[in-house]
């Protein structure tokens, strides 16, 4: 049990560092967020730059949710815990689906990296609930 917990903070902690590296280029606009979510938003209909600020956003949550199960007690830690990997498996799939309808050319890093937090998310939904 205490293996399986080391495990799951490891996992927490590597999520939401990837969640934090993926939310800061969106929320200060570097050219490489800004040029990307502009075709998003032409493809959807939308502002470019607030989807944009809305996805950095969402992943800063999601960043901050994960670093807070950590800390929590074990009662309020379970029910962050569970709060924390739905935003990760809801953002990753958001992101793929992003990846393979919306951007003209996927990007196999981005797709990789959303692939494994989704697992991660599912792994840790499914240890939760059995």
């Amino acid at each position: 049990m205490i293996v399986l917990n080391i495990i799951t903070i490891g996992l927490k902690l590597l999520s939401a560092y990837a969640m934090f590296t993926f939310a800061i280029p969106k929320l200060r606009s570097l050219a490489v967020s800004v040029k990307s979510f502009t075709q998003f938003g032409d493809v959807l209909g939308i502002s470019g730059k607030g989807f944009m600020y809305f996805t950095g956003g969402l992943e800063l949550v999601t960043a901050l949710v994960l670093l807070a199960s950590v800390f929590l007690s074990e009662k309020w830690g379970n029910h962050t815990s569970i709060a924390a990997f739905v935003l990760l498996f809801s953002t990753m799939s958001g992101a793929l689906i992003t990846e393979y309808f919306i951007r003209e050319t996927p990007v196999p890093m981005l797709v990789n990296l959303a692939i494994t937090l989704l697992l991660i998310a599912i792994s840790q939904l499914i240890i939760k609930f059995i």
